[in-house]
């Protein structure tokens, strides 16, 4: 996963090839002994911390690091690959001047949080002119996830805005083998169309509608939807019974950006039924509830996997009809 942090800082004395790092050779390498707290290595750099190359050349000595340095201009992108106790990461950095006295800049840094190989310079970031309250102002740090794919399709946040993630999966009730086909479409922010459909040869369970994304926070999401019911079953002996209704829903998700947790809730309130040879009925039948709790993890950085557990609770206005309760386990893959 890539974090891009934008740091917001005044930059008023920008030098060619400054990275805001003092170095010193050391029998381990050529190693940082102080790190300009306003500098565009600030955010991540470290006094101890061993240089291995800067902009795709090995440092040797110090005196390599100097002349690298001095052949950049303000603007440049440079990738600086540090090592610590930690391992081996590759920073990519830019400097970009304001473009009037006491102006702020964006220093854009992209840090892997996993050892990568270092990559061609990125394009240089445009400067952004903010008013600055005062010239020495302390650094302001805003943090977003990189614009990777999150193909979630139970998560209450679901995919990133302007994206659909698709499920696929088997879901298993101890009795009968289900397909599995999950759509999150995210149109806004806070609205995306949400489909869920578990069908085999003789059943089928559809619900469509729209997620209402309330709360998104890094590591917390809620949401709540409203969807259309339909479910039949289809008999040997020419049965079909259809099932139809309103439903609704809410559910809350936790954990990091690769592995989140939902727990939540739905219901159908079930208006419409009707069943072969009989005319149809309108009113209230009966309500179908639905705890469940899920896992998703990201496996890749375009595709997931998901196990999910859910109890559904059917019971109909007629006392004399039986409850029936569906403990219903599902795995599957999204993308």
């Amino acid at each position: 996963m890539l974090l891009t942090t934008s740091l917001l800082l005044t930059l008023t004395a920008a030098t060619s090839g400054q990275i805001g790092l003092e170095i010193a050779d050391e029998p381990s390498g050529v190693v940082v002994t102080a790190v300009d707290p306003g500098g565009p290595t600030a955010a991540f750099a470290n006094v101890g911390d061993v240089v291995v190359s800067v902009d795709r050349i090995p440092v040797a000595n110090a005196e390599v690091f100097q002349a690298v340095l001095g052949r950049l201009e303000v603007g440049d992108a440079v990738i600086l690959v540090l090592e610590n106790g930690r391992g081996r990461l590759g920073h990519r950095i830019a400097i970009a001047a304001p473009r009037a006295p006491g102006e702020v800049a964006i220093i854009d840094h992209t840090q892997p949080t996993t050892p990568t190989a270092p990559t061609a310079p990125a394009a240089p970031t445009a400067s952004v002119a903010r008013p600055s309250p005062a010239a020495a102002a302390q650094a302001e740090v805003t943090t977003e996830k990189a614009d990777e794919p999150q193909p979630y399709v139970i998560d209450a946040a679901g995919p990133r805005v302007g994206t659909t993630a698709i499920g696929l999966g088997f879901a298993y009730d101890g009795d009968f083998v289900f397909g599995a086909f999950r759509l999150l479409s995210r149109f806004t922010p806070q609205v995306g169309l949400d489909i869920e459909l578990h069908t085999n040869a003789s059943m089928n369970f559809l619900d469509i509608g729209t997620r209402f994304t309330f709360v998104e926070r890094e590591h917390f999401a809620f949401a709540a939807r409203l969807r259309l019911h339909e479910e039949h079953y289809a008999g040997g002996d020419s049965r079909l019974v259809v099932l139809g209704g309103l439903g609704g829903g809410v559910l809350a998700s936790f954990g990091t950006h690769r592995v989140r947790g939902t727990v939540g809730l739905d219901a159908s309130v079930l208006t419409i039924g009707w069943a072969r040879g009989n005319p149809a009925l309108f009113g209230y039948l009966g309500i179908a509830t639905r705890p469940f709790i899920a896992v998703e993890f990201l496996a890749i950085d375009s595709a997931t996997v998901y196990a999910e557990f859910s109890a559904r609770t059917l019971r109909f206005e007629d006392s004399d009809a039986a409850t029936i309760v569906e403990p219903t386990f599902a795995i599957g893959a999204s993308w």
